[in-house]
């Protein structure tokens, strides 16, 4: 789940001025690691989305069960994950879909290939594989002049690489 938020405190390091952010929510059993926090905290490049603050809570929760009857439940805790990032405008997929858009011309798809390209030889140089690449995961933010800004987001199913390229 992704919410849209305004800035209004301190972070780091400080977005824009008047920069609308998302908040993902990552619900995750307590002890297991965020991965994805830790990747994107060390990220910085113009076709990955960009990374503000992270922190996380608990919550309590139970689950009620009936069987033949009789009524039980099962209380669990969950680390609830909030990840502070760059709100773009849409992503690939929405775009594809989107019906008042013409299909992508050649040199659309050229530009969509040489950003991503961009963004995979980065993940490439500090070891990792992002794993889940899809028009879903790759977000737009138009810039003024109405061209695209491609950037590669989730990164909930990287890997390491042992390669040094």
């Amino acid at each position: 789940m992704v919410i849209k938020a305004e800035y209004n405190k301190h972070l780091d390091p400080p977005p824009p001025k008047r920069l609308h952010l998302a908040v993902k929510v990552l619900q995750q059993k307590q002890k297991s690691e965020n991965q994805e926090m830790a990747i994107l905290k060390s990220f910085r490049h113009p076709h990955i989305v960009r990374y503000f603050h992270s922190f996380a809570t608990r919550a309590d929760f139970f689950e009620v069960i009936i069987v033949n009857s009789s009524l039980s439940w099962v209380t669990f805790t969950l680390q609830v994950y909030y990840i502070i990032m760059e709100l773009c405008d849409s992503d690939l997929s929405k775009e594809l879909k989107n019906e008042r858009h013409e299909k992508m011309t050649p040199e659309a798809t050229m530009e969509l290939a040489n950003q991503m390209s961009k963004a995979t030889r980065y993940l490439e140089l500090q070891r990792v594989i992002h794993r889940d690449i899809k028009p879903e995961n790759i977000l737009i933010r138009w810039r003024p002049d109405r061209s695209p800004q491609y950037k590669l987001a989730d990164f909930g199913c990287v890997r390491a690489s042992s390669c040094r390229c």
